[in-house]
């Protein structure tokens, strides 16, 4: 079933030149849950694991990888034109480098 649905986004792809929409939404998904697991994993190995010396080095560094996974959920994998995400990753990548500066660690 799956070979089957693969050759005919193949077949329609390499004969219309033009990517299909469910090509598109494949891609597009694909893309996003690879987004989003990659900052999961992020998360639990600076959230759990004794990655950064500083608890706030840590927190700030959870938070960036939170934002990027929800912006890879919302805004990618759900097409959402969401702009939280992208202003809350955005703010704690600043968080990141301001802590760095405090704490020094």
């Amino acid at each position: 079933m799956i070979g089957d649905l693969l050759a005919g986004l193949i077949q329609g792809y390499i004969s219309t030149r033009t990517p299909s929409e469910r090509w598109q939404i494949v891609i597009r998904v694909s893309f996003g849950a690879i987004g989003c697991v990659l900052a999961l994993i992020g998360v639990i190995t600076f959230g759990f694991q004794r990655a950064e010396p500083s608890l706030p080095m840590r927190l700030t560094i959870v938070l960036l990888f939170i934002s990027l996974a929800a912006f890879c959920f919302f805004n990618v994998i759900l097409l959402q034109r969401w702009r939280w995400p992208g202003v809350l990753f955005a703010a704690s990548f600043v968080a990141m480098f301001v802590t760095r500066l405090l704490w020094g660690a």
